[in-house]
């Protein structure tokens, strides 16, 4: 067993830029928070942007391709990623933790594997510190990791590699999906001359929380109900579960309601903007204003309009602690209201986007839970991968051709 601090070139978290959230105008240089950093995925959902000068106070913790992001604070600590390609020039706030291995002695994937297999643990000492829900840099440092052979680690982490390209694939290709989607919603936005206001579109519903006092309120496998935080836990367009259920006495002991599938979610506070798409009934807590899209409207446009408009929607907002957009401004907010034919030919294009995306996060799904089963038993050696074939590098491959 070693250390990882006698693995690894660096071990450090990043500070928040001066002026705090004030300084996130814009600029070339990408700022990670932990929002950013889901488990095993990074998302650029909610990515702050920040100037030359500021970016400059932040040199020393620049990313680089083949570092580890580990959340270190907060209600996500211990959610671990790989650095994704296409982030240049980016910097960490204090929130999150750059690991970088040295790769000729500890592989990448093989360090993500085991902090992810040690994720119980590492949440256990984060809710005992002195600080609530902390990692500190001197107790990542001394986390003790078994260190095979490095064509060993590669062996042990082929497998999950694997899967995090089939992953990342169907992530990439749900992009593309929604991309195209937006481009022509945004198409069809321009050609529409009539105006109105969101609760034209459909009816608003916000949410209720059961009291927390009530164990026999929340349960693993009952009514679903929605929190913000789990949809900052994932960037799937589609939801049919939260963390936590509701009980049927917990939902007629407050004013949360059941929706159809189909509606559409949008946090309105803690923070504003999430969207998603129920794909079963589902209910919500009270940080949602959410959209049962009206008939002759459909899903797709409602999902969106929200989606293009979140930040705008945000401004509506107010609040000391944090912005909450209230259910008032959520319906009066303008929306442009296409027509029957209109609204019909989008649904008609959108609809087959938005199911393919939907078979491509069920898809997801069923690899994480292939991933998930074989974690342990690749880390505790249950699963002999000895007779693993590594793939030949480039370089030689090429050699070996030419010669």
């Amino acid at each position: 067993m070693t250390c990882l601090k006698k693995l690894c070139f660096k071990i450090g978290s990043g500070a928040t830029p001066r002026g705090g959230k004030d300084s996130y105008q814009g600029g070339d240089y990408a700022l990670i928070r932990s929002q950013n950093v889901l488990d095993w995925e990074f998302t650029r959902n909610g990515l702050a942007y920040i100037n030359d000068e500021q970016a400059s106070r932040l040199d020393a913790v620049r990313i680089q391709s083949g570092d580890i992001l580990l959340n270190i604070t907060g209600d996500s600590v211990a959610r671990a990623c790989l650095v994704p390609t296409g982030i240049h020039k980016a910097r960490v706030n204090q929130h999150v933790c750059i690991i970088r291995p040295d790769l000729e002695r500890l592989d990448n994937v093989y360090l993500l594997m085991f902090l992810e297999n040690k994720k119980s643990e590492l949440l256990q000492i984060a809710s005992s510190g002195a600080t609530r829900n902390a990692l500190t840099k001197g107790f990542i440092e001394s986390l003790e990791i078994q260190v095979p052979p490095i064509d060993d680690q590669l062996k042990i982490a082929t497998p999950i590699r694997n899967i995090n390209l089939q992953i990342d694939n169907l992530n990439k290709a749900n992009g593309h999906l929604l991309d195209m989607l937006m481009i022509g919603y945004r198409q069809l936005v321009a050609s529409i001359g009539s105006y109105g206001y969101i609760e034209d579109l459909g009816t608003v519903i916000g949410g209720a929380t059961p009291s927390k006092k009530r164990t026999d309120f929340f349960t693993s496998a009952g009514i679903s109900w929605i929190t913000p935080r789990d949809l900052s836990n994932s960037s799937n367009v589609f939801i049919a579960h939260g963390a936590t259920d509701i009980t049927d006495e917990g939902y007629r002991s407050c004013s949360t309601k059941l929706m159809p599938a189909g509606s559409v979610l949008f946090s309105s506070r803690a923070p504003v903007g999430y969207v998603a798409i129920s794909s079963k009934e589902v209910c919500t807590n009270q940080g949602f204003k959410s959209v049962v899209p009206f008939d002759d409207i459909g899903m797709a446009f409602v999902f969106c309009f929200l989606k293009d408009n979140a930040k705008e929607i945000e401004k509506t907002g107010s609040g000391t602690t944090f912005t909450e957009v209230s259910g008032k401004a959520m319906k009066n907010f303008s929306a442009p209201i296409p027509s029957d034919k209109q609204a019909q030919q989008f649904g008609s294009y959108a609809e087959p986007l938005l199911a393919a995306i939907q078979n491509n996060e069920n898809e997801i799904m069923r690899l994480e839970q292939i991933r998930d089963t074989l974690l342990p038993k690749l880390m505790s050696g249950e699963i002999d991968v000895s007779k693993v074939e590594l793939p030949t590098p480039p370089e030689q491959a090429q050699t070996s051709t030419n010669g």
